[in-house]
């Protein structure tokens, strides 16, 4: 394929959308008759795989058939058939073979193997390519330059499964169809490869070396905002050395990482460049984003729950750019996309099979017989084997886009906490707990990890015990980290190292009446190893004591 101009490969990226534009805004016209087609195609399509099989997949001719044949179901219920497949053995979930595992955090144990096939992959390119055509459709002017998009995790472990499955894709470009992935890995500012670097500085280092050469960045996609923070603090300890190598056309870092030379060879030399911001940063005393990327149009991210906190600070560093709040996506599947002229984002019709459980109970909605105002639990069917799977998030209904519903995430239903995208679970939470309790010699009557809403955020790990719980909290932050999410927030520095507060006394008490004090009643106050609120040590009587350096500091 020949080399395309930046504006010329934007605009074939463009027309390969168009078809899922077109098919989407179909879909918003007669939104029952399309999810009720995908459903039957995801059933028809599986219905010789083990599970169609033991559900009669062949026999189901209505969506009421469906929810009567099927149960409601969540991962722990689909984990044993999991196993399986890692193992190698086909055709349970889906009669298409597998082409890779995505990780994610699990609920009981540490993480989630979410099966992906190519009719999976295809779900998340509908899409996708709905959402860059609205994208472009409303500016024009983002065709002009190129795109910074964090799909895959940086130093990301290589690991195959026991029956030769891959966990995780080559390269974020995979998640595209093959003609995109040629058009579009030009326009990528931030080659692939850098999440096979085996160090996260060395990844960092190279991600702002790259970006600093890319004078006509126009799009920022990443997922949490707080990673751009992070991004620039680093951008401002670096910059010397950065705008060094821009002018040489070399990449300094040195850390013993294994940079491959694909990544070297990308590199550009730009005295001019180089020269002009070193300037700047002279004159400023930093390299402002404006000077960085006069042209950058829009930044793409969680905006929604504890992301909340991070868009003031993205706001301050990236001055009238403008910031579009990322559809509810998981690893599992995609639920929303934003829509502009919607002012919101809308459910993903034409990628998964959607329904919905009332927060206050009652019978299971389609996305048709949805009410403002409500919340509710998602459900949702999927061509990766996922049939009625509880996702475990809250959407709320906003308002009414031609009569599809404007959905909001409203959090978790499974009392997960995602202060950065760690998704601690309390099942996961309490299986640490038990671990580092069995390990530990510390006695303990009362133990609660709750979060830290600082900058950086963390966990705070709160105990009464009789002994100083030091090694507990030593233990405890060794057996979260075995939560690939939580890992990656920790290396990335999104979350700062577990606290540990020692309370002295009454910490059930204690507990008991700030319960009451926040609306609880004081029959139904439950103990939790994880609670939502933060702020505990203003009401326990005890205080922070020294694990590790970064806790002292605190």
């Amino acid at each position: 394929m020949p080399r395309l101009s930046i504006a010329a490969s934007n605009l074939a990226w463009m027309a390969s959308c168009l078809p899922a534009y077109r098919l989407f805004h179909k879909a918003l016209r007669e939104p029952q008759r399309v999810q009720e087609a995908l459903l039957m195609e995801i059933l028809d399509r599986n219905k010789q795989s083990k599970k169609g099989v033991t559900f009669k997949f062949a026999a189901i001719s209505s969506v009421q058939e469906y929810q009567n044949r099927v149960p409601v179901s969540n991962y722990d219920d689909i984990a044993p058939v999991i196993d399986e497949m890692k193992l190698g053995i086909a055709n349970l979930l889906t009669s298409e073979p597998l082409v890779a595992f995505e990780k994610s955090s699990g609920s009981s144990s540490s993480a989630k193997y979410i099966p992906y096939t190519n009719s999976l992959r295809r779900e998340f390119q509908n899409a996708v390519r709905a959402w860059m055509w609205d994208l472009y459709r409303h500016d024009p002017k983002l065709l002009g330059g190129r795109s910074y998009w964090l799909i895959t995790p940086l130093n990301r472990e290589n690991e195959i499964t026991h029956g030769g499955t891959p966990v995780g894709f080559e390269n974020d470009s995979e998640y595209l169809g093959l003609l995109e992935r040629r058009i579009v890995e030009s326009l990528f500012a931030v080659p692939n490869g850098l999440a096979k670097i085996n160090d996260i500085e060395a990844s960092l280092y190279l991600t702002l070396r790259f970006l600093i050469q890319c004078e006509d960045l126009t799009l920022i996609s990443v997922w949490n905002p707080s990673f751009l923070t992070i991004l620039l603090r680093h951008l401002d300890s670096w910059a010397e050395k950065l705008l060094d190598d821009l002018g040489r056309g070399t990449a300094s870092y040195s850390s013993g990482a294994d940079i491959p030379s694909s990544l070297v060879q990308k590199l550009k030399a730009q005295p001019e460049r180089a020269r002009k911001l070193q300037q700047t940063l002279k004159d400023e005393g930093r390299l402002s984003t404006k000077a960085l990327w006069p042209r950058l149009r829009l930044i793409s991210c969680w905006t929604d729950g504890a992301a909340q906190q991070s868009i003031q600070d993205i706001s301050a560093i990236f001055p009238g750019i403008h910031i579009q709040g990322k559809g509810l996506l998981a690893t599992e599947g995609v639920a929303t996309i934003p829509w502009i002229d919607a002012n919101g984002c809308l459910p993903a019709l034409t990628s998964h099979f959607f329904e919905f459980l009332p927060g206050n109970g009652g019978v299971t909605r389609l996305v048709h017989e949805l009410e403002m105002g409500v919340e509710y639990s998602l459900v949702m069917t999927t061509s990766g084997g996922l049939y009625r799977y509880r996702l475990g998030d809250r959407v709320r209904v906003e308002g009414f886009y031609k009569d599809i519903p404007i959905l909001k995430f409203s959090g978790r239903d499974d009392g997960v906490s995602d202060l950065r995208g760690e998704k601690l679970s309390p099942a996961f939470v309490q299986a640490c707990l038990d671990t580092s309790l069995a390990v530990s010699e510390v006695s303990v009557c009362f133990a609660m990890l709750a979060p830290l809403h600082q900058s950086p955020a963390g966990y705070v790990l709160y105990v009464e015990s009789s002994s100083n719980p030091r090694d507990l909290g030593l233990l405890m932050e060794s057996e979260l980290r075995a939560n690939p999410h939580y890992e990656y927030c920790r290396s990335l520095g999104q979350l700062r190292e577990l606290m540990v507060y020692w309370v002295r006394r009454n910490a059930h008490q204690t507990y008991l009446n700030r319960c009451v004090e926040m609306g609880q009643r004081a029959g139904g106050v439950k103990p939790t190893c994880l609670h939502h609120s933060g702020g505990w040590e203003d009401f326990f009587e005890g205080s922070f004591i020294n694990t590790h350096s970064e806790v002292a500091s605190w």
